[in-house]
C-alpha cells in the first residue's frame, strides 16, 4: 500500500480500534495461477503478550482453505469511514475531487486452528456483533442443538494469524489548509450522513 508520510498513521491504538470496530474483511492470497480473495468476519484481539491476534473462518469448500497451509502468506485489508470529499467544499477555485478513508492492512501467515480454539473464535465473532444490537437479548451458541452445532461446525475451517506487518494509512485532508479542512467538516456536518461524521471526526483541524 502506498502511504504518503502524512497519510500514516503511527498510533498502534488506533489502527488496533479501526480493526477491531470493522471487522468485515477482505483476504487476499496470492497463488501460482493469481490472487485469490474472500471476505470475511475477522475478530481482532491482543493475545497474552500484547501483539494483535486475527481470527477468521472458511467454508471448506473455498478454494483459500487449500491454499492456506500456513506457509502461504496472506494481506488482510480493514476498511474505516470513508467519503467522498467535493472540491466545492474547499471554498477554492481549480480543486478536484478525492476521496477521504482510514485503512489498514495486516500481512502475516494464518495457521489451521484446532477445533477448541475455533470454537472460540466463533463466541467471539457472534458476541460482537451481538453487542451492537442491544438491549437486544445476545444470541449464544447455547440456543442450539449441540449435535446440530457440531456438525456445522465441521463444514468450516478456522485460522489464526499473527501479523508480520500492519500498516495504517489516514488520508483525511492533511495536505490541505486548516481552512479548508475546516470547510469540508462544515460541508460534511451539514449532509447529516452518519458515515460522513465518522469521517469528519477523523479529519484534524
Amino acid at each position: 500500500m502506498f502511504v504518503p508520510p502524512k497519510f500514516k498513521q503511527s498510533e498502534s491504538t488506533r489502527i488496533f480500534e479501526l480493526m477491531r470496530d470493522n471487522p468485515f474483511a477482505l483476504l487476499c492470497v496470492a497463488h501460482e495461477d493469481g490472487v485469490e480473495a474472500g471476505h470475511v468476519p475477522v475478530h481482532t484481539k491482543h493475545d497474552e503478550n500484547g501483539d494483535i491476534t486475527l481470527g477468521f473462518h472458511l467454508s471448506r469448500n473455498n478454494p483459500l482453505v487449500k491454499m492456506l497451509d500456513g506457509s502461504r502468506e496472506a494481506l488482510i485489508v480493514f476498511t474505516g469511514p470513508n467519503a467522498y470529499i467535493s472540491p466545492d467544499w474547499y471554498g477554492t477555485e481549480n480543486q478536484v475531487p478525492t476521496w477521504n478513508y482510514a485503512v489498514v492492512q495486516a500481512r502475516g501467515k494464518p495457521v489451521v486452528m484446532p477445533d477448541a480454539q475455533l470454537m472460540v473464535l466463533l463466541d467471539e465473532l457472534s458476541a460482537q456483533g451481538e453487542n451492537e444490537l442491544a438491549p437486544k437479548p445476545a444470541w449464544t451458541t447455547e440456543k442450539m442443538d449441540a449435535s446440530l452445532y457440531d456438525g456445522m461446525r465441521t463444514a468450516i475451517t478456522g485460522y489464526a494469524m499473527k501479523p508480520e506487518s500492519v500498516t495504517g494509512k489516514w488520508k483525511m485532508n492533511q495536505n490541505r489548509k486548516p481552512g479548508e479542512r475546516e470547510q469540508v467538516k462544515k460541508a460534511l456536518a451539514a449532509t447529516g450522513n452518519p458515515v460522513h461524521l465518522d469521517v469528519l471526526n477523523e479529519i484534524p483541524d
